[in-house]
């Protein structure tokens, strides 16, 4: 083992907050790496070190890449589709940056002209993560201003679909147009009825009369046949459907309101509810707006293409030129860079490549891939650049059938419980309204009409479709503030009732490329320490990296032979010893000893192996603590890996998990599938491709967003890699939310118990049930919103709290 030393205190880089192994100083100040000290010195010399006062830490690690990937952007057919506006001087440009996370990227998003005097403005949509730029490309070209983003961490997202659709026009327009017409009209009713509330002398003037009642059945016009049109629509596919939801009693209320209403105005008998019919359509219009309100930023409905750069570079005669993905043809020589995706399958021309294959087949071991083998679509490439062949064009390769295969909804149909409810309350309410007919048509035959639609009126559900779309409304914006997109409301209704949760482990309990190495063996000198650190510094293998980051040699010694073999290790000469750092076999162990470790790399000087480095997947931060408390009648973790990287990943979470090794994407479906079939209700928790069919299975799919790759088929939520560790809350957020609904439903029956008193005896006036809708309406959404509050500062001060502190 190391020799054990006093603990030294952890330094963090001055620019991104990631710990300095090796502390590289500039100006008093420590950097993790060249990269942030390049970025800090960029921002210094153009004034704009405000960035770091802002926020501690403010800034984003630097990726490795090479400025030949942004070539594409020259061309003008790319450029055409990306610039929004152009004249002769100006263009605008819209771009998506996922890194924006706080007030210190808005400042220095904002301040790019400082960086580069042709960009004349830019402007953050901080909501959606973007950021508009105009320019003059007379002085600076589309590719200068990306590769500029780049430099300072920010660089864009650019998807191979940005080049084919516009952005689509948001989907809530068309409700908020409904919701305008019915707050104007509401609020010119109420106006138009205060004389007839108060009985003002105005009204002994029958033309006043005549014309505030034409103006207010003309202003009722637009609200029954515009504005209301949804719950009627709506009403009519579930009675085609065998189903009788929400939206049937509510039209059947809006409907009778508005024709009981129109009689009494035209007979002269009452003022009518048409202020009470528009406001109850306003506020209920206002609900689903509310409740469909989700981050405008994430597309649950993204496609493959998603997944691909825009374009790769084709060699010809040693030089590389753009290809846009639909341009590739077979035969093409194509250059793939380090963690660039493989567009399309094709056999490898280099001498050897390392592939990474954890979002198609979960499996995170890369696999080393030799020359004249076949590369498929999907991959993604680790280390050094690889040309390969091409074999097939982008569209026709099995990533896409497999893609396609999973995006297919296999969901059962789930109906709301509101819904669900509203087929009995239905019943009741028409039960009432004959029962009341029955009984003044032997009291009181005058009576019969006013009563039984009175009836419909005051218990209509308006108040439950309220209550459900508010407190709804207010959780879907309480999980997205802390990193949980919901698709749509019904996922937070199944997640409150999941009792078993499945979890993938590449990727989603484990972090994404990020690997725990441990020395375990003979004591190492400094002298070893920097022979070991030097000589993995020679390959381009992930764990040699690891390994050589680990060590962080103070000083390099020189290497007189080395030669890697593919596969098995790196054969060193130094100082005339012989030194071998590789797998078992390679150093030539014939012991019998097992491993937790799924990956173990050896090292032996001359004719002694001195020990090995144990690698392993890095744990999220905070999951080893917080899953203590996972409410859960069953844990499951799924994996494409073997049993040892399983079984090493789930001895740092202290409690009970079953897990499966070596699955397919086919053996996850069928393992959802047989938990359903038990009668369980299953959250699946993954993030790649290999996840989408068991996604799709599971009662509640949700997808984890790593880097840009917000999307997955089959997903009902989104949820930030970085926040994992909240799902114990989030799963008892989504349960005292459905009983948040639950304790306004019981205030809605309340009220409708008092309302139904004065309808079933004929005393529900019209000035009764206006100063009623609106307060009603109104406590509904103070009363959820407040209990949700609540419950955020009790138990959800989620933003603020350090897990690992409190453990």
């Amino acid at each position: 083992m190391f020799r054990k030393s006093e603990v030294k205190p952890i330094i963090e880089c001055y620019h991104c907050g990631d710990e300095c192994l090796l502390p590289i100083l500039f100006n008093g100040r420590s950097f993790c790496c060249n990269g942030c000290k390049t970025v800090f010195e960029l921002l210094e010399s153009h004034q704009l070190c405000e960035y770091y006062n802002l926020e501690n830490h403010p800034g984003v690690k630097l990726k490795e890449g090479s400025d030949k990937r942004f070539l594409y952007l020259d061309r003008e057919d790319v450029r055409a589709n990306l610039i929004y506006f152009s004249d002769q001087r100006t263009s605008h440009v819209r771009f998506l940056i996922p890194q924006m996370h706080c007030v210190s990227c808005l400042y220095l998003l904002e301040n790019l002209s400082k960086m580069n005097s042709a960009i004349l403005q830019s402007q953050v949509d901080f909501d959606k993560r973007k950021v508009n730029i105009a320019f003059s490309h007379d002085l600076v070209s589309l590719r200068q201003i990306v590769q500029l983003l780049t430099e300072i961490g920010y660089e864009p997202y650019i998807s191979y679909n940005d080049l084919q659709v516009k952005e689509a026009k948001n989907p809530n327009r068309k409700i908020i147009y409904k919701l305008g017409v019915a707050g104007f009209c509401f609020a010119n009713i109420m106006l138009l009825s205060f004389p007839e509330y108060l009985g003002l002398d105005i009204l002994k003037d029958p033309e006043i009369t005549y014309t505030f009642r034409a103006l207010i059945i003309s202003l009722s016009l637009p609200v029954i046949f515009y504005s209301a049109s949804e719950f009627f629509i709506n009403s009519w596919i579930g009675i085609k459907n065998r189903f009788i939801n929400i939206d049937a009693p509510v039209s059947i209320a809006i409907i009778v309101t508005f024709l009981r209403s129109i009689y009494d105005l035209l007979t002269n008998s009452s003022p009518g509810f048409l202020d009470s019919m528009s406001g109850i359509v306003f506020f209920m219009l206002l609900g689903r707006y509310f409740q469909s309100k989700t981050k405008d930023s994430l597309d649950f409905n993204r496609d493959y293409k998603s997944y691909f750069p825009v374009s790769v570079n084709k060699l010809t005669v040693n030089v590389e030129t753009p290809l846009l993905l639909n341009e590739i043809s077979k035969n093409d020589i194509l250059r793939i860079r380090n963690l660039e995706t493989i567009p399309v399958d094709g056999i490898l021309i280099s001498e050897m490549a390392d592939i990474d294959y954890s979002f198609i087949t979960g499996e995170s071991a890369s696999c080393r891939i030799r020359k004249g083998a076949l590369l498929y679509q999907g991959g993604r490439v680790l280390g050094e650049s690889v040309d390969l062949t091409a074999i097939k064009q982008f569209d026709k390769n099995a990533f896409v059938d497999l893609w396609n295969s999973t995006a297919k909804n296999s969901k059962l149909e789930h109906r709301s419980v509101i819904h669900q409810f509203s087929h009995y309350f239905s019943y009741a309410v028409f039960s009432i309204a004959i029962v009341t007919a029955i009984y003044w048509a032997f009291i009181d035959s005058k009576k019969i009409l006013d009563s039984a639609t009175s009836v419909l009126i005051i218990a209509c559900p308006c108040l439950l479709l309220l209550a459900s779309s508010f407190t709804n409304g207010f959780l879907i914006s309480l999980f997205a503030k802390y990193g949980l997109y919901f698709k749509n409301y019904l996922g937070i209704e199944r997640m409150a009732q999941c009792d078993q949760i499945v979890f993938d482990k590449t990727g989603t309990l484990t972090m994404d490329h990020s690997m725990e190495v441990k020395y375990i063996g003979i004591e190492l000198t400094e002298y070893e320490k920097s022979l070991i650190s030097s000589i993995a510094s020679k390959s381009t293998h992930p764990y040699s990296k690891s390994i050589s980051l680990l060590l962080m040699a103070q000083k390099k010694i020189t290497i007189q032979e080395v030669n890697e073999i593919p596969g098995e290790g790196i054969y060193a000469v130094v100082n005339n010893q012989i030194v071998l750092l590789g797998s078992k076999n390679f150093v030539g162990d014939t012991s019998q000893e097992s491993s937790l470790y799924a990956s173990e790399v050896y090292f032996k000087i001359d004719q002694l192996i001195k020990g090995r480095f144990a690698i392993s997947q890095k744990l999220r931060n905070n999951i080893a603590v917080s899953f203590k408390t996972l409410e859960m009648k069953k844990v499951h973790v799924l994996s494409g890996d073997k049993t040892e990287s399983v079984k090493e990943v789930l001895s740092k979470i202290p409690i009970s998990i079953s897990y499966k090794a070596a699955c397919t994407p086919m053996d996850k479906v069928e393992y959802i599938k047989e938990l359903s079939g038990q009668g369980s209700k299953v959250i699946m928790v993954g993030d790649g491709l290999n996840d989408a069919g068991a996604l799709n299975w599971a009662y509640l799919g949700v997808s984890v967003m790593n880097e840009n790759f917000s999307f997955s088929p089959g997903s009902d939520a989104l949820l930030e890699g970085n926040q994992m560790y909240r799902i114990p809350q989030f799963l008892k957020l989504a349960r005292f939310g459905q009983k948040t609904i639950k304790i306004v439903f019981a205030y809605s029956f309340i009220y409708n118990f008092i309302g139904l008193a004065y309808a079933v005896t004929g005393h529900l006036k019209p000035l009764v049930a206006a100063i009623l809708m609106p307060i009603s309406s109104l406590s509904i959404i103070f009363l959820s919103f407040f209990a949700l509050k609540v419950y955020e500062i009790k138990f959800g001060k989620l933003k603020n709290v350090n897990i690992l502190q409190s453990s």
